[in-house]
């Protein structure tokens, strides 16, 4: 079993934010990550692109950028990501946006950090790396990138993200393919606590990417083998993320038998009609539920993504506190 050195990554960083974000978990508290980005941009009536999915929203509205992050702090969020998922040179460089990369990338920083100034308090500001060679084509298998070229691409957005004033590094919806070791030696480079996002997934037809459930004995493999790849003592912690609800509590406990770091689930509702993301009802009450299962197989971090909105990221920081 792999022992989390979290704390010691967290002092190396000396941000304030994060030492108080140490602090709480090692005092046993359960955190509130927040919900949805690129989802929650659409569906405040922001084009996505069909390459850079919500990335260009960093340049045309930051605005409302800004104001989401604000809406998930006031609903509770202790940890907001920032919308950088989709903004890493291959996939920006695919949009016809490559020579903006690093104006993108800090502009969406800065909107997370325009946030935590206008309300107030110590939200954790993380950088977000995903989503590569584009955003909206999710072929994990063979990206058309050497396993070099795709660590010095994460490594320059992590570095980028790290100067414009995150907190900590979260890399996100790391699957089964030739990216997941490459994204965690490139995250490094920033020199900031890192959680490892993982996602329930499998490869399917050349080489394409679909949800996968950990009831089928390949997917369950291919998950096991993507937790040993990554898995490294000097991880902040380990998050399940973008995924189906129902493949939650499964993935905690393979999770858990491996890693007794610091967990954190962040699953998504709905699906993904590439640019678009297909939002699906959950009622806060129904997600506050789903959640509390998740906190008693070992998660002490918990919010959203796709799909989750600030009125379900209201329902866990009142719900889960008052457990």
């Amino acid at each position: 079993m792999i022992k989390s050195v979290c704390g010691e990554a967290f002092e190396e960083a000396e941000v304030s934010t994060v030492d108080q974000l140490r602090e709480r978990l090692d005092g046993g508290e359960l955190l509130v990550i927040d919900g949805g980005m690129g989802s929650e941009i659409e569906a405040r009536g922001v084009e996505m692109d069909d390459k850079a999915w919500c990335a260009l929203a960093n340049l045309n509205a930051p605005d409302v950028v800004q104001q989401i992050h604000e809406d998930y702090i006031r609903a509770g969020a202790d940890v907001i990501i920032a919308n950088t998922f989709p903004c890493g040179r291959p996939a920006l460089e695919q949009a016809g946006y490559g020579d903006r990369f690093e104006e993108i990338n800090r502009s969406a920083v800065g909107a997370a950090l325009r946030a935590r100034d206008a309300v107030g308090g110590p939200t954790v500001v993380a950088g977000s790396l995903g989503a590569l060679p584009t955003a909206t084509d999710m072929t994990f298998g063979e990206r058309g990138l050497s396993a070099d070229e795709l660590q010095r691409a994460f490594a320059d957005q992590a570095r980028v993200l790290a100067d414009a004033g995150v907190d900590l590094i979260a890399i996100e919806m790391l699957g089964p393919g030739s990216y997941a070791v490459p994204a965690v030696e490139g995250a490094r480079a920033a020199g900031l606590p890192i959680w490892v996002g993982v996602s329930v997934l499998r490869i399917v037809e050349d080489g394409a990417t679909d949800y996968g459930t950990l009831a089928d004995s390949s997917d369950r493999a291919a998950f096991q083998d993507l937790l040993e790849s990554v898995l490294a003592p000097d991880l902040a912690a380990v998050t399940l993320m973008h995924s189906n609800l129902d493949q939650v509590v499964p993935g905690l406990k393979l999770i858990r038998s491996c890693w007794d770091g610091l967990v954190g689930v962040y699953p998504h509702v709905g699906s993904f009609d590439p640019p678009h993301w297909e939002m699906q009802d959950i009622s806060p009450e129904d997600y506050l539920e789903a959640a509390r299962e998740w906190v008693r197989h070992g998660a002490q971090m918990v919010g959203g993504c796709c799909g989750i909105r600030p009125a379900q990221i209201a329902a866990l920081r009142e719900g889960l506190s008052t457990a």
